[in-house]
Order: structure tokens, then C-alpha cells, then sequence
């Protein structure tokens, strides 16, 4: 993966040597590789998201904006400390292939909640018990069979405190531990998720989401907290057609 991105930042670096750097963007740089050049000139630039957060607040001051600048300075997402929870359905083209699998070229449902830490694990566990039974409800509509959540711990006892909570807040599907879970930790904090369903021809995976430090990190804040979820309608489609 290193490689295809260093392979992308040379093939642009190569088409923006020229007088003409605005047309040789327009017109001979893919996106991808326009993508991949710029995220490279902002690691070098050891930025952290929030100082562009920082940075757009100065800039609305400058243009004499200070109703959002003052807003965006406390919490862009919600003025108060209330939960915020945000939801699309979005057809997804990811470049790299992905096999014969059906995953390259998708449409997700996406679903977000972002607040503040109100200690005790009282926002984590009521997001997340919110959350998964919107995913596990819009599951339930298309499939009669069975639905498995296997939850993975990325922080010490962290998942023992969770779990109980979702069993309780969940009654239409069996959640289970899955200490072994390979592709979460490094993307995910804290906690995440997979969603099954186990149908007659074996299982199918058909949710994903978990705990990240996005906001955490634009805002420059600990306290902040993002849950994450997604399902996939294209997998749900073909249950409810079998």
C-alpha cells in the first residue's frame, strides 16, 4: 500500500513540474493521485486536523463571519452538549480492487453520533445501544434469519463494561464477544462492531462500525466522542430476495 501511495505522489510531483500547475492539475493529475500528492504535502507539514479546524476559524473572523466562528469554536456539530446523531445512504467506488466479492462498488447506509463524554461511560453506552438497534431494526426488515453483533474490546476491560448494556438494550439479535477480531484495531478506538446474519447458505457480513477519534481530533478536545456504523444495502437486498 506504502508503495502505491509514494507511486502516486511521484506521478503527480511529475505532471506539476511545469509553469502551467493549475491546468496540469486540471488535466493531467487523476484525482487519486491529486488525493494521495496533497495528504503527503500535509503529513510533511506535520499538521493536525485541528489546526485546519483552527485555521477556518480564523478565517471566518477575517471575513467578519464571527456568528459561525464563534459557533465553530465551541462545537461545530451541535451548539449545546446534546448528542448529534447524522445518517446517508451513499453509493461508494473505492479504487483498489477488492476481488469477485462485490465490495469495490457498494452502496452503505452510514450513521453517526458525536457528543461529549458525560463520564461513567453513560454517552458510549447509550449511543451505541441506540445505534445497533437502528442497524439490527433495519436488518430485521429485510431477513428472518438470525442476527449475530460480535463485539470487539480495543481497550482493556473496556467491552465488559459495554456488553451487558447492549444485551439488554438489544433484543432481537445474540451479541457476542470477538477478541480476535484482525481488521479493526488502527482504525477504530476504544471498541467496534461487525453485524452478521447466519442464513441457510452460511454467514454473511452486513454491518461494521465502532468508536474513532475523528472529532476528538479536529476539535483538539479528549472529551469529544464519534460512534460509527454502517450497513451494507446492496447485502441486505440479496437476503431479502433469497
Amino acid at each position: 500500500m506504502a508503495g502505491d501511495v509514494n507511486a502516486a505522489v511521484e506521478r503527480a510531483a511529475a505532471a506539476l513540474a511545469t509553469d502551467d500547475i493549475v491546468g496540469a492539475m486540471a488535466e493531467q493529475v487523476s484525482g487519486a493521485d491529486l488525493t494521495s500528492f496533497l495528504l503527503e504535502v500535509m503529513r510533511r507539514a506535520r499538521l493536525a486536523p485541528h489546526d485546519c479546524h483552527r485555521a477556518r476559524r480564523v478565517a471566518a473572523l477575517v471575513r467578519g463571519d464571527r456568528t459561525r466562528a464563534g459557533r465553530s469554536a465551541r462545537y461545530p456539530f451541535d451548539p449545546g452538549d446534546r448528542a448529534v446523531r447524522l445518517a446517508a445512504v451513499q453509493r461508494v467506488l473505492r479504487s483498489q480492487p477488492f476481488g469477485a466479492v462485490g465490495q469495490q462498488h457498494f452502496t452503505v447506509l452510514g450513521i453517526v453520533t458525536a457528543g461529549r463524554d458525560r463520564g461513567g461511560l453513560a454517552f458510549e453506552r447509550a449511543a451505541l445501544g441506540e445505534q445497533l438497534g437502528v442497524l439490527v431494526t433495519a436488518t430485521r426488515a429485510v431477513t428472518a434469519f438470525p442476527i449475530r453483533i460480535a463485539i470487539t474490546n480495543l481497550r482493556d476491560a473496556y467491552t465488559a463494561a459495554l456488553v451487558g448494556d447492549v444485551r439488554a438494550a438489544i433484543a432481537d439479535a445474540e451479541v457476542t464477544v470477538h477478541p480476535d477480531r484482525v481488521s479493526g484495531p488502527g482504525y477504530y478506538q476504544d471498541l467496534c462492531f461487525k453485524i452478521f446474519v447466519d442464513g441457510p447458505s452460511g454467514t454473511i457480513e452486513v454491518g461494521d462500525g465502532g468508536f474513532t477519534d475523528w472529532t476528538r481530533s479536529l476539535i483538539g478536545n479528549q472529551k469529544e466522542r464519534l460512534l460509527i456504523g454502517g450497513l451494507g444495502i446492496d447485502r441486505l437486498t440479496d437476503l431479502g430476495a433469497g
